[in-house]
């Protein structure tokens, strides 16, 4: 219940307001305020859908102070190429500015997104390297090739094998290295 000191004060506010209105407007000046969200972002590792940016601690520093603007300068740039993607967040980890998309990036996206930044006038844009993808290394071991070609007696080389995985879609994107090669024959 309100105190008679609130009820006093609201009634001389507003003279023509009954009671039960007296009772709603105290009701309502007693709720709990609610806390703002707090959003906190968190990656385990880096996505495809992030841009990393390579550049001197000094840049990125004065480049963030302005991020809201450069995320939306850079969306702008990338509409008029035509593309989907828009930046939705721009952050610094170490050496190197991050700003994620919507969408994961194509190659001319990454170039319009380089032209952007370098023509920045509040950084250095000779220290500031080519925007990138994230890349994970992974490893794949493959084992039991036989070295013969079935009923030929050509040998089965890393191209070939390399041809086979990049046929396959989950392959796509994918640089292949040979670690090291042990010859087998089956007899």
């Amino acid at each position: 219940m309100a105190s008679i000191k609130e009820i006093v004060k609201i009634k001389e506010s507003f003279l023509s307001l009954s009671t039960k209105k007296i009772e709603e407007v105290q009701k309502i000046m007693n709720k709990p305020k609610k806390e703002k969200p707090k959003f906190s972002m968190t990656t385990k590792r880096l996505s495809r859908r992030q841009v990393l940016v390579l550049m001197s601690l000094v840049n990125s520093s004065k480049f963030i102070v302005l991020s809201n603007k450069h995320m939306f300068n850079i969306s702008r740039a990338l509409k008029k190429i035509k593309s989907d993607i828009m930046a939705n967040f721009i952050w610094i980890d170490s050496r190197e500015l991050i700003i994620t998309t919507n969408k994961v990036t194509s190659s001319l996206d990454l170039n319009t997104i380089e032209k952007y930044i370098k023509n920045v006038n509040v950084i250095d844009s000779d220290n500031i390297m080519a925007p990138r993808l994230p890349q994970s290394k992974l490893f794949l071991k493959i084992l039991s090739i036989l070295y013969l070609i079935e009923d030929t007696s050509f040998p089965i080389t890393s191209n070939i094998v390399e041809k086979i995985l990049q046929s396959i879609h989950i392959f796509n994107d994918v640089t292949f290295t040979v670690v090291a090669t042990t010859r087998h024959k089956v007899q």
